[in-house]
This record gives structure tokens, sequence and C-alpha cells, in this order.
């Protein structure tokens, strides 16, 4: 995530978050994902004197900026500003656009209002798919933080850009490969180079996610000083705590995958500022803790349909994890495929679904 600022503000230590997003405008992209609704909720709900947020969303045909505002808002975390503040829903207003395209698809009468009107740019659309092919996963996080760049921001990045450092510290790593040489190579490489170049394209980083992350911080680093900039680096996503109600989520990503999947069985700035959204020191959870607390709690609130026993444990040895994920994940996956697809004739997920959930 990286955020721009307008010119003017100063982030005194005696202005609160409340005062200082008092009568601004704020643009946000990818306000339709898990991470742009916990923030669309959460200014809404303790910003009561923001002025408008300007929400970049796909056009849809048949689909009015009315309807569009009615289908995000149908979500059970707006519920309380629905009950509670409602008044402050007629500050959303839709921006039709894609960051996939050239200029993010905008008309250019909203690009003028957004670029006169905004003192706030919040950029949270990005793909989170660890196996997306490169080209791809460029084009969504790296080329699309460029066109955002263009209009001008806080960036959401992650706290796994540069998985290969022991200790990732509040300051700018600079990426392996320079961002624009990179995306000149992909603009002109087919596919099949692509795929035989990127093993070797993105180490050390573990996926393309990462690498396309930590080149996208790079991009972003370059117009430091050009306005205020602040890249903001979460750790792992998981369900909210407590606001805005608990245990809130909307996806299978990451961890709550995992959890799912073994329950079932399955001051103007002058420098660019970066902050390390993370918790490794104060609250310290590894996945063994995590796979333990869930195998607890699921015997109190078991899920509907199990396929398996609940379980999972992480392991030490690559080999042995490679061994215990064909006999008791994918192995029963397929089995499961193949027998549906002869008795029922249907063509079931099971496969895929077992495939996906072991890349995350």
């Amino acid at each position: 995530m990286f955020a721009a600022a307008d010119n003017t503000a100063t982030m005194a230590s005696s202005v609160s978050v409340k005062e200082y997003y008092a009568g601004k405008s704020i643009f946000i992209t990818g306000s339709t994902g898990f991470m742009g609704k916990v923030l669309v909720e959460k200014i809404l709900r303790c910003c009561p004197d923001v002025k408008n947020l300007y929400l970049l969303m796909r056009a849809k045909k048949g689909h009015g900026s009315k309807e569009r505002i009615d289908e995000f808002l149908n979500c059970r975390i707006f519920d309380f500003i629905k009950n509670e503040q409602p008044e402050q829903l007629q500050k959303l207003q839709v921006v039709p656009g894609d960051i996939l395209v050239e200029d993010m698809g905008m008309a250019m009468s909203d690009r003028a209002m957004l670029q006169n009107e905004c003192q706030i740019v919040f950029h949270c659309a990005a793909c989170v798919r660890f196996d997306m092919f490169i080209r791809d996963a460029l084009n969504l996080n790296t080329v699309g933080t460029q066109r955002v760049l263009d209009l001008v921001f806080v960036h959401v990045s992650t706290a796994y850009n540069h998985c290969e450092l022991d200790v990732l510290e509040e300051k700018l790593y600079p990426s392996k490969h320079k961002p624009q040489h990179v995306l000149d190579c992909a603009s002109w490489m087919d596919d099949e180079m692509l795929e035989y170049l990127q093993p070797k394209l993105i180490q050390p980083q573990p996926n393309t996610y990462a690498y396309t992350k930590s080149l996208t911080e790079d991009l972003v680093s370059q117009y430091a000083g050009k306005f205020p900039i602040v890249i903001a680096r979460p750790s792992i996503v998981t369900s909210s705590y407590k606001e805005p109600m608990p245990g809130w989520v909307d996806n299978l990503n990451g961890p709550t995958g995992l959890m799912v999947g073994a329950g079932k069985g399955l001051e103007k700035p002058k420098e660019l500022q970066v902050c390390n959204l993370t918790l490794s020191e104060d609250n310290p959870l590894t996945w063994g803790a995590a796979l333990d607390m869930g195998r607890y709690h699921v015997k109190e609130f078991p899920f509907s349909v199990c396929l398996w026993y609940p379980g999972g444990s992480p392991k030490t040895s690559w080999l042995q994890h490679q061994i215990a994920l064909f006999f008791t994940h994918l192995l029963p996956a397929d089995y499961i495929k193949g027998a549906r697809e002869y008795c029922l004739k249907e063509d079931p997920l099971t496969l895929p679904q077992a495939r996906r959930l072991h890349w995350q």
C-alpha cells in the first residue's frame, strides 16, 4: 500500500487521525478487496468529517454508480454505519476505471476532478496470488502502481517483499532489477521465453508476488520528493480481531485458506516513509501454534462439510512435506474427484482446490 498526502498539510504530533482527515477527499483503488473494504469502513466510521471517498471500480454493463455502491455496501461490515451513521454513505462516489488499462481507463473529466479534489490517495489494488504468471503479476502489481503514480499517493506493499532477509527494517531496499528494465523485457518477450526465465528472474524471492512487490517499492521510491509518499508493509492478513466485527473475513487467502483447508481436511515528509505493519516482536505466532489453535476451536465450531479429519502440521523437511502432501492431500483429492466423476457424472473442483491450497 502506498499513500500520498497533500503538499500543504503537515502531520504534527498534536493532530489526531480524525482531525487530519477532516475536510479532505480521498481516492482509493482496490476498494472492493478485503483490505479496501476495511479501509473504507474505518474511515467512514471513525472520521465523520471526511469530505468524500472516491472509489475506483470497473464499469459493469447495466450497472450505474448507485447500483455499484449498493452492491459494494451489501457486506456485513457496513451494517453498523448503515444503522448508526447512514449519512456517511453519501460520501461514497464511484469512479469508473481499471488499473489494468492505460490511464486507468478513466474519463479525462474524472482524472481532472481527482487531481483537483483529492488530497490523499490509497493504492490498495493488487493481486495476492503467489503462483501468477510473471507477465500478469507485473501488469497488476507494478504497471498498475505506475498508472496510479502518474495520477499521484500510501502504497500497500508487503512485509514479504524481501524474503531473503532475516530482519526487514523500516527502510527502502533496492530491488534486484530495475523495474523499467523488467517491464521493457516483458513487453517484447513471448510467454514461452518469460516462463523459461521466470525461476531465475525472481530469485531469491519464492514467488512472483514477492518479486513484483519488491520491484514496485523501487518504482514508488523514484517519486520521492515529488510528493509525500508512505509505503505500508502489512504482514500476513487474516480475519479482523475486533473491528469492524470480530472474526470477519471475505476470502480464503493466506492463513484463512490454510485453516479452512485444515479444518475441512482440505509532516510533509522530506523523504519517503516506510512503515512495517507487523507484530513479530510483540505478538509472535508460529504456523504450528496457529494450527494448534485451529484444532482446538474447530471442535467447538465445526465446519458443515468435512472431507477429512481436521489436522495438518508444519514440516522441517521439504521431502517430508512433499510425501505428506501427496498421500494426505493430492491423492485423496484425486480419488474423490475420480469417484464423483464416475458415479455422479460430475466434474468437481476437488483437485484444483487442493492444488490451490498447496500454493497458498
